[in-house]
């Protein structure tokens, strides 16, 4: 995810529009209900709340902070480092490939 939000931003750049790439944590949402009932709630119990799990998507799309200059990754409302894997080049071999995948390019 974050090599896309990086090239997006790359392209973007000078447009006014800016992209971020988040993880919301371990939410327990409706994706666990195909979890047998009496398991559910021991394997949701240490996982946050669908409120607690929107916070950073929030924080991402209405904090100023994050539209300049934008192409973070974030966790719990802070920008992470990337890993060093994550190199320029390797984001636009991504989106390449990703373009000749979807027929886009």
């Amino acid at each position: 995810m974050w090599l896309f939000t990086q090239e997006l931003t790359r392209r973007l750049g000078g447009t006014g529009v800016s992209s971020s790439a988040l993880h919301p944590g371990v939410v327990a949402s409706d994706i666990w209900r195909r979890v047998p009932r009496l398991v559910r709630p021991l394997i949701t119990a240490r996982m946050l709340t669908t409120e607690q799990g929107a916070v950073t998507s929030v924080y991402c799309a209405t904090s100023a902070a994050v539209a300049d200059p934008g192409g973070g990754y974030y966790d719990a409302c802070a920008v992470v480092a990337p890993n060093p894997a994550a190199t320029p080049e390797l984001a636009e071999r991504l989106w390449q490939r990703s373009a000749t995948w979807t027929g886009v390019g």
